[in-house]
């Protein structure tokens, strides 16, 4: 069935599928399994991406693919990552009117998350700080 789906048309549903299956594998621990369908995740997203227009799911995307290095320790991929959602996030929602917006909220959540599982709590408090 895996094989299946990863040769599906793109859809924005197969996506999310796809990036669930990725966290399930990685529950499992078989992580290289769940990267394959993580990067399948984020190879669609931007497929599905009109001309290079960054949006929400292909954030979610990074953000899936920081907290998958972050699990499998490779601090740096996942820092990658993480500040390349908030990135998006900001673009797409750092406006006066939704400066407070819960995804910039949540991405800096998840580099205060990273920072403090990379022992850097200095770092990590304020991202924490910031997104509050």
């Amino acid at each position: 069935m895996n094989q299946r789906l990863l040769k599906c048309k793109d859809n924005v549903e197969i996506a999310r599928v796809m990036t669930k299956l990725g966290f399930v594998y990685l529950k499992l621990g078989e992580f290289k399994q769940s990267l394959i369908f993580y990067n399948s995740a984020l190879d669609m997203n931007l497929r599905l991406s009109s001309s290079n227009d960054e949006n929400d799911s292909i954030a979610e995307s990074f953000t899936d693919l920081g907290f998958f290095y972050l699990k499998i320790g490779n601090f740096y991929q996942s820092n990658i990552y993480f500040e390349r959602a908030h990135e998006i996030y900001l673009n797409l929602f750092d406006t006066d009117e939704d400066k407070d917006h819960l995804k910039i909220c949540l991405s800096l959540k998840n580099l205060g998350i990273f920072y403090m599982k990379s022992s850097q709590f200095i770092k990590s408090f304020s991202y924490f700080d910031k997104g509050l």
